[in-house]
């Protein structure tokens, strides 16, 4: 299955932030959700700032492009991310 191909192409922090907004499916999951999904383990709360957006646009996304997905959201308060095929 090709999900299962692109969660082993990822590190631990990229493949669960992955696997939140696959799992999230068509009706997207907010910030804040895959925030907690990804730490919500981690005994120190995780990163007290948004820099998991840095590490989305600069990482996951160019690994997602080989697969032909990208993460998309509207932007601004409330966003809702979800996985989208990259369209050729």
């Amino acid at each position: 299955m090709v999900a299962d191909e692109i969660a082993r192409d990822l590190p631990r922090v990229q493949r669960r932030i992955y696997e939140a907004i696959r799992d999230a499916g068509s009706a997207g999951i907010a910030w804040r959700e895959v925030m907690w999904k990804v730490y919500g383990d981690d005994w120190a709360g995780g990163p007290t700032s948004n820099t998991v957006s840095v590490l989305i646009n600069q990482h996951l996304k160019p690994t997602l492009k080989r697969y032909g997905l990208t993460i998309s959201s509207r932007g601004g308060p409330g966003s809702l991310y979800r996985l989208a095929r990259i369209e050729p």
